[in-house]
């Protein structure tokens, strides 16, 4: 006689405005890095962190990348997964990107990933906001970089193996 047993474990986790702050600090060290390179302005970054801040406060998202681009191609790409279920609990510090790598004239973009069925409140203020413009899918390998988390809530980074 066989016997099996199963358990169904959820756990979730509490979207708050300190875990939320507290990731986006370390992404934050990510994005300034290219500021540093030259590839985007202060004030570009400011409001991707801005925008990023009410997405991810309102579990908007289910990932979103930063692109470095040289004119139309795509050199470079990192996916940040987002996690609320509360099994991310490692943290670490933000950076680690060399955007020394690529050329001078490069361009960083950030492209997002929304959840399907928003509230139209949520859609409305992320279409004001001017995240409306669809953009192509990144398809390929992914290899996991770093992950910043806070009490159960985070992102992890992965580098996209385009080449």
């Amino acid at each position: 006689m066989t016997y099996t047993k199963t358990i169904t474990q959820a756990n979730t986790v509490t979207i708050t405005e300190t875990r939320v702050r507290a990731v986006l600090r370390q992404i934050s060290v990510d994005m300034f890095a290219a500021v540093i390179r030259g590839f985007a302005s202060k004030e570009t970054i400011d409001k991707w962190k801005d925008d990023l801040f009410y997405m991810l406060s309102k579990d908007a998202l289910y990932y979103f990348e930063l692109r470095v681009s040289l004119g139309v191609q795509i050199k470079a790409a990192w996916r940040y997964e987002i996690s609320t279920d509360g099994r991310l609990t490692t943290s670490e510090k933000g950076g680690g990107i060399n955007f020394y790598d690529f050329p001078n004239n490069s361009i960083l973009s950030l492209v997002i990933k929304r959840r399907e069925n928003l509230a139209s409140q949520i859609t409305e203020e992320i279409n004001r906001r001017g995240w409306t413009s669809s953009v192509k899918t990144l398809t390929s390998n992914q290899t996991k970089e770093r992950s910043y988390s806070k009490d159960g809530y985070g992102v992890t980074r992965h580098r996209l193996n385009l080449e």
